[in-house]
């Protein structure tokens, strides 16, 4: 079964780099332990899933997510998943996930494929706080511009 994200708080850090080449500026997204060793399972699902979508995207996930807590979830094909971007995929209607949580895989990551490795459980909270984390950090960037964000990072709890 997949493991599940139930320490009571972990670090989420957004930061800004600069490409090698210098040109560009990229932001990037993901968790820490509290030793500070990069958290693979929640960057490699749940982080990456909510730093790939577009921000119009969360209405059509957030649209899932209140039918699945109402009950009124029906998945087309419960074999398929529900929702995804990137090969990273989302599923809420499956029989073995409880009401409220989902399952995030990486088809990137052997680790948390769903054909080789574990898909991660993360609750819909989780996926909001995250998301909601990343959207804040988007506009911090805009506001003050990535190139002065170069260095500085943002902390978030999960």
């Amino acid at each position: 079964m997949a493991w599940l994200s139930s320490i009571l708080m972990m670090k989420m850090i957004a930061e800004v780099y600069k490409h090698q080449n210098g040109d560009n500026f990229h932001s990037i997204l993901y968790c820490v332990e509290v030793d500070g060793s990069v958290n693979r399972s929640v960057t490699d699902t749940l982080l990456e899933v909510v730093s790939e979508m577009h921000a119009w995207e969360i209405e059509e996930v957030e649209g899932l997510f209140l039918k699945a807590e109402r009950g009124d979830y029906v998945p087309d094909n419960p074999d398929l998943p529900d929702w995804g971007v990137n090969d990273k995929f989302v599923w809420l209607g499956r029989s073995d996930i409880e009401r409220g949580y989902i399952l995030i895989s990486n088809e990137y990551s052997e680790d948390f494929s769903s054909e080789f490795g574990a898909p991660q459980l993360f609750s819909m909270g989780q996926f909001r706080a995250a998301f909601k984390f990343w959207v804040e950090f988007q506009e911090l960037c805009k506001l003050k511009g990535k190139e002065n964000m170069v260095g500085e990072k943002v902390y978030g709890v999960l």
